[in-house]
């Protein structure tokens, strides 16, 4: 470190001769020793020292402690400082609405669980990767606080950007809204809600402009010292841990972690009147915070639900199958893979209002001039939503159960809309979520009767594919519905390449096939995206999108001119076209290598000239 930047490195050096190394003071506390007692509703601000006393939280400090292998001076200067003023800036605010730690003090106890988990991560890494081992060996404290501090930091933008808190004097008079810009809590007591319409992102963009509340003067310059590791720690703090590297998966999974932990009740130390929480419970939460964070729409033409008063309707396959997806991503343990099992629980707890005896509502959904026949789960709203005034708003349309014979007969008569257009489901499964009965084209909108229009006349063309007109084949299905053994890899990228080489090499995953995931084209290898990163992300049980996104680092596959990762090509048969979408791989033999052998461009599978994917 140059200029008027302290040299840690010298200055531990110093510390452990004997030396005096100069200390920063202790962050100031606003609120006394004793305070009064605040008013009904109120949260009294308390001096950080006093917030980490409890057995827990004194528990996870000592995990710390041990964890960082760090001098007693060192460890008091840069990370107890920074656990103080954590303490003192976040209060009891809770980590979220109704989500992980939800409940008072739940962003302090999230964000010491997360540096624990990050801290025990980071001992399975050599950082920086790559690196020589004298560069390891310099550099591996600083790596371990980069660790440390981005874990604390990770959710601190959430009080500033996500909930707006107000503050009170000793006689209970309102003093205003926090500014949580400009330092922690100046006040005897404080009250704190949730904001509605908040952007659900944007607290991970806050966490730079905060972090001087939180990391010392002289931490700062010390993650300043070396540009790898900042470029990481900054990566990190605003959301883009795919850009960070292995700091970046060590806080994502080190998050991951302490959300599982507190979602299934299986929190580590945790207080002796903690309960497991079931899986009904657990279900409940994960819908809501999907829907709450806009990952499942809602009340729109073709949404995955519709509340209409005070009930909540569903779409079966679309809906369970995003909520597995999530839980799992999360690090949920106990989660059903097969969607019966999972509306048998929701049915024998009374989450859902049941058909009779089943937990499916065959119904027909109308939207102005928007109709559809689906088969759906009915939700009472305040199972999802206790409090009213926290659920969106209802939507002016209709949904009608439809009579058993009905249903019969529609799905005699079912339009192919779903099934011609489902390239980015799994090919193995046919589609549950547009079921019994489409409307005809003459009910639907202008934009969506061209849609029905276009499918209607393609339909029939995937004899037309080529000469390889293979299935998908049994292996591959078994490949990735039947992989339980498959550990979640640490790097997806290269792991997912390996995968599909595998599968191509083999004959497991069908290439320029009816229903293929990868189809050879003059221009080199489309990848169906995102059916196939779907279908790898089932086989080890991870979120298809961390996968295409850790394939996209490898910069094996050539971007759109306009800087798209998407491709747009036609499959052109006697009677219809077809849209197929996907990454393209313009160099097989150097993402492959040269021992794959791959058949020659499929003339029927035509990139479309000038159109952005």
């Amino acid at each position: 470190m140059t200029g008027e930047w302290i040299n840690i490195g010298h200055w531990l050096r110093e510390a452990l001769a004997g030396h005096q190394a100069p200390r920063p003071q202790p962050a100031t506390a606003f609120a006394p020793a004793n305070p009064a007692p605040a008013a009904a509703g109120q949260i009294l601000v308390r001096a950080p020292e006093a917030l980490l006393a409890s057995p827990e939280r004194q528990s996870r400090l000592e995990a710390i402690e041990a964890l960082t292998r760090v001098t007693p001076t060192h460890f008091e200067t840069l990370y107890r400082q920074a656990l103080l003023n954590y303490a003192s800036c976040v209060q009891q605010l809770p980590a979220s609405e109704a989500h992980h730690h939800a409940g008072l003090g739940g962003l302090l106890d999230h964000g010491l669980e997360t540096a624990v988990f990050s801290l025990k991560l980071r001992r399975g890494h050599l950082l920086p990767p790559g690196a020589a081992t004298e560069t390891i060996d310099a550099q591996a404290d600083l790596w371990s606080y980069a660790c440390f501090t981005a874990a604390l930091l990770h959710d601190i933008g959430k009080p500033a950007v996500d909930q707006k808190v107000e503050l009170f004097d000793r006689h209970g008079q309102a003093l205003g809204p926090w500014d949580s810009w400009a330092g922690p809590m100046e006040a005897h007591a404080y009250e704190a809600q949730f904001l509605r319409g908040r952007n659900y992102r944007m607290h991970q963009r806050a966490a730079p402009l905060l972090a001087r509340f939180i990391v010392p003067s002289e931490g700062l310059r010390w993650l300043t010292s070396e540009r790898e590791v900042l470029a990481a720690w900054l990566a990190v703090i605003t959301g883009m841990p795919d850009d960070a590297g292995s700091l970046g998966q060590i806080v994502e999974e080190a998050d991951r972690l302490s959300t599982a932990a507190d979602l299934t009740g299986n929190v580590p130390r945790q207080m002796p009147t903690a309960r497991v929480r079931p899986l009904h419970e657990r279900l409940i939460t994960g819908l809501r915070y999907l829907m709450d964070n806009q990952q499942l729409s809602l009340n729109r033409p073709g949404a995955a639900g519709w509340l209409i008063g005070n009930e909540l309707w569903l779409v079966v396959k679309t809906v369970l199958d995003a909520l597995r997806a999530h839980l799992l991503q999360e690090g949920q343990s106990g989660i059903p893979g097969d969607n019966r099992r999972l509306m048998d629980e929701l049915q024998q707890r009374g989450v859902l209002i049941p058909n009779g005896d089943r937990a499916v509502w065959p119904a027909r959904v109308t939207l102005d001039d928007w109709q559809q026949d689906l088969t759906l789960l009915r939700f009472p709203a305040v199972r999802l939503w206790p409090n009213s005034e926290n659920r969106p708003d209802a939507c002016h349309g209709t949904v009608v159960p439809l009579a058993d014979a009905q249903a019969a007969e529609a799905q005699h008569t079912s339009a192919p809309l779903s099934r011609a257009v489902s390239d980015d489901s799994p090919s193995r499964t046919v589609p549950e979520t547009h079921s019994p009965r489409s409307p005809t084209t003459a009910q639907l909108s202008p934009e969506r009767r061209k849609t029905a229009e276009t499918v209607d006349a393609t339909a029939g063309a995937d004899e037309q594919l080529g000469h390889n007109r293979l299935t998908p084949t049994a292996s591959l299905v078994a490949m990735v519905t039947e992989s339980p053994a498959l550990a979640v890899p640490t790097d997806l990228g290269p792991a997912f390449l390996a995968w599909l080489k595998a599968g191509l090499a083999s004959g497991d995953l069908p290439m320029s096939a009816v229903n293929a995931r990868a189809h050879r084209v003059r221009e080199g290898v489309l990848l169906v995206s995102p059916g196939i990163f779907r279908d790898y992300g089932n086989a080890v049980q991870a979120p298809w999108a961390s996968i295409q996104k850790r394939f996209q680092k490898l910069r094996v596959h050539r971007k759109t001119p306009e800087g798209l990762n998407i491709w747009t090509y036609s499959v052109i048969g006697e009677r219809r076209i077809r849209e197929l979408k996907g990454m393209l791989i313009d160099d097989p033999e150097k993402a492959f290598g040269p021992g794959l052998s791959l058949p020659s461009a499929n003339p029927h599978v035509v990139l479309v000239q000038g159109k952005k994917g």
